[in-house]
């Protein structure tokens, strides 16, 4: 399924916005994006301040996603060789 669905409320992650919207528009995505849709699957919203306890696939998927945020913000941007 798609991250959000028309005519429905979503709960969604701000930082899923935007592919959210490239999956309604059927607009193509870059690997990271492929990895925040498959991240939603597993937890659609997630936010440290909630106190959802993550099972181990949630927790693989918050982890890897701040692995990939510090490399676009302080590392040396490997992420970006996937695009």
């Amino acid at each position: 399924g798609e991250m959000l669905q028309t005519g429905q409320e979503n709960f969604i992650s701000s930082y899923s916005l935007l592919t959210g919207a490239c999956e309604l528009m059927g607009a193509p995505k870059t690997p990271f994006m492929e990895f925040l849709s498959e991240y939603n699957k597993a937890i659609p919203y997630y936010n440290a301040r909630l106190k959802i306890t993550p099972n181990k696939i949630q927790k693989r998927y918050i982890n890897g996603h701040k692995l990939i945020t510090y490399d676009l913000i302080h590392g040396e941007k490997y992420i970006k060789e996937l695009d």
